[in-house]
């Protein structure tokens, strides 16, 4: 689904432009974090998130709903683009953001 959703949104003209700048943030994120986790640095991701941005996405995309206070926690910045992108803030049961 990550995969798809992030597809979608760099292929498409059909959505609001602030999905295409708020995935841009995310993947800006990713760039940053993809170098610590390809160092060796201790992570909240597995390794895979490191061989590419869409597999960072991807994973990210899976810690969001399975462990998102643990994302939010280490990651809050990513934690709050996420939230924006799919219109939901699970940490605080908060299902339909404005």
């Amino acid at each position: 689904m990550a995969h798809a959703l992030m597809h979608t949104i760099l292929t498409s003209t059909r959505y609001h432009r602030s999905l295409k700048a708020t995935l841009d943030d995310i993947l800006s994120i990713a760039r940053m974090e993809m170098e610590k986790i390809n160092a060796g640095e201790p992570h909240i991701f597995r390794s895979y998130a490191g061989a590419n941005t869409s597999e960072f996405f991807a994973v990210a995309v899976e810690h969001f709903f399975e462990n998102p206070k643990g994302l939010q926690s280490e990651l809050p910045g990513l934690y709050s683009k996420l939230a924006v992108l799919l219109n939901q803030d699970p940490v605080h049961n908060n299902y339909c953001i404005q």
